[in-house]
């Protein structure tokens, strides 16, 4: 197909007076997206920044709004073919385009300074740059998908155990590293259950230059898997640990 007519989602014009704007034929560029504004046969390089400008353009204003769009194929763009101009329902405070993603990509920039923002900081932060209600498993999900995008996801780490402990073993010589796993029935996948390790390195530094004696220190892992961190501590000549 060259061409191809697409209802996106509920749209308006620039103005809900019903009149067209006269700018038409315009290019929307990525920057745009800061505060949208919608023309008819206004351009789009993808169909996903078209898609990215409809919901933004939606949350801010509050309403339900239809536009219509087509893809261009002999100009590889995607063009606003016609718009819902008039729109009489009152501002709504609720979306169903704002969900965990969303707010997810829209506070990145701040989850990455706070990736354990509080629930009532996110809830204040959308009403007062979208004027938006949004539910507290909303936020939850959004905050813990971005923690999953910084860091990365915690269960798959796991997964990887096996790979870095091979790594130490063939990178420290000497080194000694063993990982317990159990595995509830004999097909069922391995679940992890403590990892000992100690570097050459450190068992060579604790003989040459150390006191004889071993003491121990722990902390308790917070976060979705719970555990407890043990660390062998030392004393050195000048009674240093």
């Amino acid at each position: 197909m060259g061409r191809s007519d697409i209802l996106l989602s509920p749209l308006i014009s620039d103005n809900d007076s019903g009149e067209i704007s006269s700018n038409l034929g315009s290019e929307f560029h990525a920057m745009d997206l800061v505060n949208p504004s919608l023309k008819l046969k206004m351009k789009f390089s993808s169909l996903q920044l078209f898609r990215e400008a409809v919901k933004q353009y939606n949350v801010q204003r509050g309403k339900d709004i239809q536009v219509y769009g087509r893809h261009m194929s002999d100009e590889q763009s995607f063009e606003v073919r016609s718009l819902r101009l008039k729109h009489s329902c009152n501002r709504v405070y609720k979306s169903s385009i704002v969900n965990s993603r969303w707010i997810s990509d829209k506070l990145f920039d701040k989850f990455k300074i706070q990736p354990d923002m509080p629930l009532k900081v996110i809830q204040d932060e959308v009403k007062r740059r979208w004027n938006i209600e949004v539910t507290r498993s909303q936020m939850y999900k959004g905050r813990r998908r971005a923690g999953n995008q910084i860091f990365g996801n915690l269960g798959e780490q796991y997964s990887r155990l096996w790979d870095y402990c091979e790594t130490l073993r063939q990178t420290n010589k000497g080194s000694c590293v063993m990982m317990k796993v159990e595995r509830p029935t004999p097909n069922s996948e391995p679940l992890f259950q403590r990892l000992y390790m100690s570097l050459a390195a450190m068992k060579q530094g604790f003989l040459e230059g150390c006191r004889p004696v071993i003491g121990l220190d722990g902390c308790f892992l917070k976060g979705p898997y719970k555990g407890t961190l043990l660390a062998a501590v030392g004393r050195d000549v000048n009674n240093n640990m």
